[in-house]
């Protein structure tokens, strides 16, 4: 049975290819529905969890999620505060949000399966 369990764990994650932190910025951009520029999605990580994370780390997991087909972007109107510059919106695809659907709902079962008495006997190979 357990091997079954962790099969399934396995092909889940490897169906969607994430880091933890991708996944993250991921319910960023869809919680930001249409506003979902590096910035913002900053902000809104900061006010979700009280801690800043660095613009160029949320650029480099745009790049590398918009490189495995999650996210999409469209070019925005420019603004006198940005400089002229135009803001780059993204949005999850139709296709890989999907998948990170099915993959959530596949974490949520695991937690809803979770039995908080067997977790003081649980033991690892690294004497947790």
């Amino acid at each position: 049975m357990l091997f079954i369990f962790v099969l399934q764990f396995r092909n889940k994650m490897e169906e969607t290819g994430l880091e933890e932190f991708e996944e993250a910025i991921l319910l960023l951009v869809d919680i930001l529905l249409g506003e979902a520029y590096a910035f913002w999605i900053a902000e809104e990580s900061k006010s979700q969890t009280r801690q800043s994370i660095p613009r160029g780390s949320v650029y480099g997991a745009l790049r590398r999620l918009s490189e495995k087909g999650f996210l999409k972007f469209e070019m925005k109107e420019s603004s006198a505060t940005r400089g002229g510059r135009l803001k780059r919106i993204y949005f999850i695809t139709t296709a890989k949000g999907q998948v990170l659907a099915k993959a959530r709902n596949f974490r949520l079962s695991l937690r809803g399966s979770y039995i908080p008495s067997l977790a003081g006997n649980f033991k690892t190979n690294y004497g947790c």
